[in-house]
């Protein structure tokens, strides 16, 4: 299953169509991929909502055989008021965002120390992490 969104390229809306959606994959080298540039292509990004649907996404797509696939979200995973993430599941997108990055050793001690933030005696110790 492809994932489709949107990314800004430059002044002006893209497209990417890939597996999974990773910061990775929103890099100048993927947007001027040839597949991704032949997606972006056929994708038109129109306003349809109504302003106070701020936390909702539609998506319509329209098939070359003229089948109609139409998703509706009223309220994104991650929306504090409406759509919370568990702890299990902002841990597991963290992990996930950075694997390849920083050790696994490394992953657990930023969320500890973010746990414990209060405790740090300078913020530094969490951004050097990081780096």
């Amino acid at each position: 299953m492809l994932f489709c969104g949107v990314v800004t390229k430059g002044n002006t809306g893209g497209s990417y169509a890939i597996k999974y959606s990773r910061p990775e994959h929103m890099t100048e080298a993927v947007m001027d991929d040839p597949l991704v540039n032949e997606v972006m292509a056929k994708v038109e990004i129109a306003p349809t909502l109504d302003p106070d649907e701020y936390v909702t996404a539609n998506v319509d797509i329209i098939m070359e055989d003229g089948t109609d696939y139409f998703a509706r979200c009223e309220n994104v995973l991650g929306n504090i008021y409406h759509n919370p993430m568990s702890r299990q599941q902002i841990l597991d997108k963290f992990y996930k965002n950075v694997e390849g990055k920083i050790s696994r050793e490394t992953a657990d001690k930023v969320i500890d120390m973010v746990d414990h933030l209060e405790d740090l005696a300078s913020i530094n110790e969490l951004t050097a992490l990081l780096l």
